[in-house]
């Protein structure tokens, strides 16, 4: 697969944009289907905390402080949200 080539089919999902685990198809939708056990992947329920702080690329989500921060390159602060006494 080249890199151009990925889209919403091999990413997973289904013309309906939904995916699940096992990819199960039925010819005749009359039929029985085979029984699968497999929780559908987007329908599963997440609990839990992530922490005080929270790194995405170069965006800093600091609870504690109540800030957001935005860094460069360099690591300097380009933008910051909030809190910004400290």
């Amino acid at each position: 697969m080249n890199q151009g080539d990925y889209n919403y089919e091999s990413a997973g999902f289904d013309g309906f944009l939904s995916r699940s685990i096992d990819n199960l198809s039925r010819t005749n939708l009359a039929a029985q289907g085979p029984t699968s056990t497999a929780i559908r992947y987007d329908s599963a329920q997440v609990s839990g905390m992530l922490g005080n702080t929270l790194v995405i690329g170069k965006i800093l989500l600091d609870g504690v402080t109540g800030r957001i921060t935005v860094v460069d390159d360099n690591g300097n602060e380009m933008v910051k949200l909030g809190n910004i006494d400290d």
